[in-house]
């Protein structure tokens, strides 16, 4: 069964008998490969392709096929497998794109264009040929085709530090903010505490703070959805409330000496 479903426009190859092939395996253990062809087929072709594209990629089983609409460009026919691994402490997936390549060249295409993708979290490639292949290449022949084994390592502690220091960073900031509105503030203590948040927020974006919520679906703590898109958002919080501490941090000592003190009387030390 075929399903229409859209999105933005995406590219195809630029030319005819060219095939983009981008393999992804989501965080919840499902996958896809998402197949864009470069003379552009209506979606009731690519229906009718679709019946000659059987080969199981992900071990047993046929693959569930759907159009992607593309927007205003050419759509893509995207064959789905559900279930492609176990969510836990460490998962595997098993592919196999050989076959698949071959029913492609099958059709008429002379070279495919092909990409894999990973959910954003540890993982380890085990495939052959190994001299071949990396996350981008041209296929010419089959004989090449890539297969093998993605094995990933969730960090769910990885979204757990995200957390601890987008606390750190907000409590920095509110105690800023506290000193500030003091009448007689101190402008080192000032200075500390947005130090403080600007570290936490530093720290938060060189352990990739944003996208944290894959670790968290793939180790099997939740499912997938909104809410893990929720839970990897939430960290990326980080990022204006650092940006807040460091314009709040500068702007008493860029200010004229005369113009720091917020009341008759007050110091700036």
């Amino acid at each position: 069964m075929c399903l229409l479903t859209g999105c933005d426009p995406a590219l195809v190859p630029q030319q005819r008998d060219r095939v983009s092939l981008d393999l992804v395996v989501s965080a919840d253990g499902d996958a896809n490969v998402r197949l864009g062809f470069g003379d552009g087929p209506e979606a009731e072709r690519l229906i009718d392709m679709a019946t000659n594209l059987d080969a199981p990629v992900f071990g047993s089983g046929r693959l569930r096929a759907t159009i992607d609409g593309n927007g205003a460009g050419y759509p893509f026919l995207v064959l789905r497998a559900d279930g492609v691994f176990q969510p836990g402490s460490d998962p595997s997936v098993r592919f196999d794109l050989r076959r698949l390549c071959q029913q492609i060249l099958d059709l008429g295409y002379v070279s495919i264009d092909a990409t894999v993708s990973q959910p954003r979290i540890p993982h380890d490639w085990a495939i052959d040929p190994a001299d071949s292949w990396t996350t981008n290449v041209t296929l010419d022949g089959c004989d090449r085709a890539p297969f093998g084994m993605l094995d990933l390592r969730p960090q769910p502690a990885r979204w757990l530090l995200a957390v601890g220091l987008l606390g750190v960073c907000l409590a920095a900031n509110l105690l800023l903010a506290r000193e500030q509105s003091r009448r007689r503030h101190r402008r080192r203590r000032a200075t500390v505490y947005g130090t403080v948040a600007m570290l936490a927020a530093g720290a938060g974006v060189l352990t990739g703070a944003a996208g944290q919520g894959d670790n968290l679906v793939a180790s099997g703590w939740i499912d997938g959805g909104w809410i893990a898109t929720a839970l990897s958002v939430v960290p990326i919080g980080i990022l204006p409330l650092g940006g807040w501490a460091l314009a709040q941090t500068l702007a008493p000592w860029t200010q004229p000496k005369d113009d720091q003190q917020t009341a008759p009387g007050s110091t700036a030390t």
